[in-house]
């Protein structure tokens, strides 16, 4: 699955803008083999190119051990955040969010046939008061 939209600042302030990919509902595990990458391009230039994906458990550090080549999910129910400062009056972003299941991940197995998964992007607009 594949989408691309749009955000254009159309006020008269510079505003940051936080945003988060979360987890809506996911049935059988399915998350497991689930991998989103998210791109993003602030006027014509990219800002963001990464692959998420749930860790595949915890490193003696205490941090989330990532599939490879991913960032793991920042929480159980939160893919990713971040934010974009300085938006500017005019301005735009695109985001584009392409979701599939990894065929090669050992957890992508017949037990997931039939679960489901649903994600949402929320966004945050905190007006920064500069001109």
């Amino acid at each position: 699955m594949c989408y691309t939209f749009y955000c254009l600042n159309t006020g008269k302030e510079v505003i940051d803008v936080t945003y988060s990919v979360n987890i809506v509902t996911m049935t059988m595990d399915i998350e497991s083999a689930v991998r989103l990458r998210l791109l993003s391009w602030r006027n014509e230039t990219q800002i963001k190119n990464t692959d998420y994906a749930k860790a595949r458990g915890v490193l003696p550090s205490g941090e989330p051990d990532p599939e490879p080549g991913t960032t793991p999910f920042y929480e159980k129910k939160i893919i990713c955040m971040d934010s974009v400062n300085g938006f500017k009056p005019g301005e735009y972003i695109q985001y584009t969010v392409v979701l599939w299941l990894e065929g090669n991940d050992p957890d992508c197995l017949d037990t997931i046939i039939g679960g489901t998964f649903k994600i949402g992007m929320n966004f945050e607009v905190i007006p920064t008061g500069q001109e």
